[in-house]
């Protein structure tokens, strides 16, 4: 009978433990809407939105307050989540798009031996294949990035219509440095042709894939766009981050396209709950 007792001390005082240690693991994040005369139907989809992002990531429970009169987001996680892992859940835009890209080879020449973007990006020859592919001016480590925007900024966007849109890769390479894609100015297509889109892990290589599948006008979108890119590469940029630059290699009639890549099934989980859940109506900062 002692020993009885003394378990059923011990089992107690281990779910007293547990249940200080869950309160404690409690995770409040504010994030602060920088969006001018946000209105209080915005806040509360944004609120939505940001809520499905999380729940679909298997952080559950959350909870999501909006004040109105500060025009932000309380939101209650279960438990501590470091916030590298969540930051585009949380104030990422959710926009995707689908974008035609420039090759180097018709790019580089119209960039002066002496350019300070030189000695900013590791340039390859014109027709250099990187791990990138041929559609990324450069590379370099990611504390350069900052600089590269910069000089991008003043020098080189000017007439919008005509102008390269530079986007940087989600990931590094093997290097450790982000490659720099050359993107047309305007989007062939963008989220409202997506039907959805789910995480796939049939591939016989065993990595995890996001399978997008189009609706009927972005599937004859797609067809066309493929059409017209044979032997091109098609970027798929999310939040402005190019996640895969595939070579087409024929037309597409099925309305189906895959990111593929050196993907986690975290990482892949994640893409799938920016695409899944609609995009932000607001912008937002996170309140530190």
């Amino acid at each position: 009978m002692k020993s009885i007792f003394y378990i059923r001390i011990l089992v107690m005082i281990s779910l007293f433990s547990f249940s200080v240690a869950t309160a404690k693991s409690i995770q409040v994040i504010t994030l602060q809407c920088t969006t001018e005369a946000a209105s209080q139907e915005a806040l509360d989809q944004s609120a939505t939105i940001i809520k499905r992002r999380l729940e679909a990531m298997h952080l559950k429970p959350v909870k999501v307050r909006v004040d109105n009169k500060t025009k932000s987001l309380e939101i209650e996680l279960g438990r501590e989540i470091p916030m590298n892992f969540i930051d585009d859940l949380l104030i990422g835009k959710g926009t995707t798009d689908f974008f035609e890209t420039y090759a180097r080879r018709n790019v580089l020449p119209g960039i002066d031996n002496d350019s300070p973007l030189r000695d900013l990006l590791n340039i390859p020859g014109m027709d250099k294949q990187t791990v990138f592919g041929s559609n990324v001016l450069g590379t370099c480590a990611d504390s350069m990035r900052p600089r590269v925007d910069k000089f991008l900024r003043e020098h080189y966007v000017r007439n919008e219509s005509e102008s390269i849109r530079f986007a940087w890769s989600a990931k590094p390479g093997p290097d450790g440095n982000y490659g720099l894609y050359m993107l047309k100015q305007a989007p062939a297509m963008d989220a409202s042709d997506i039907a959805q889109s789910e995480v796939d892990l049939s591939a016989g290589s065993g990595e995890p894939r996001l399978m997008i599948r189009f609706n009927n006008p972005g599937t004859a979108k797609w067809a066309e766009l493929t059409g017209s890119q044979i032997g091109k590469s098609v970027a798929i940029v999310l939040n402005n981050r190019v996640y895969s630059a595939p070579v087409v290699q024929n037309k597409i009639k099925g309305g189906v396209c895959m990111i593929t890549g050196n993907f986690s099934i975290e990482e892949i989980e994640e893409l799938d709950a920016l695409l899944s859940h609609g995009k932000l109506p607001l912008e937002f900062e996170l309140d530190m």
